[in-house]
């Protein structure tokens, strides 16, 4: 009979300090990563493309104020209510952004939008 109210007590005081553990690291915040949004200026574009297919680009530039280097190496990209983050990738004859579904090329005469395995989405897109 001891041996059953030991084990009961022991077992008491195991659950209140897991439900206590377990409180205490729910009511802590988590560390928060903060943005310094007076670097970061937008501009969106809008493209009308072949068959009225309509595309928007929002270019992200992150300027530092130590040295007055302009980062544009991504996009996000909006396609028929579908938005992705695309990063710019080299290329020869313009601006190519790529993610794991879509491929943006903008060139002085045409852009265009394909899948990754190459199919067209949208094509003769020009900016409005």
């Amino acid at each position: 009979m001891k041996r059953l109210l030991l084990f009961t007590f022991i077992g008491i005081v195991a659950c209140t300090a897991n439900s206590e553990l377990l409180s205490n690291s729910q009511s802590q915040p988590k560390a928060q990563v903060t943005l310094d949004k007076t670097t970061q200026k937008r501009s969106a574009s809008l493209y009308k493309c072949k068959d009225d297919k309509i595309i928007r680009v929002v270019r992200i530039t992150e300027s530092s104020k130590n040295t007055k280097k302009v980062k544009t190496d991504e996009i996000n990209l909006t396609f028929e209510g579908v938005t992705e983050k695309l990063n710019a990738t080299l290329y020869q004859t313009g601006k190519f952004y790529t993610s794991i579904h879509w491929q943006w090329l903008e060139t002085t005469e045409n852009n265009s939008l394909r899948s990754s395995v190459g199919n067209i989405l949208a094509e003769q897109c020009i900016e409005q």
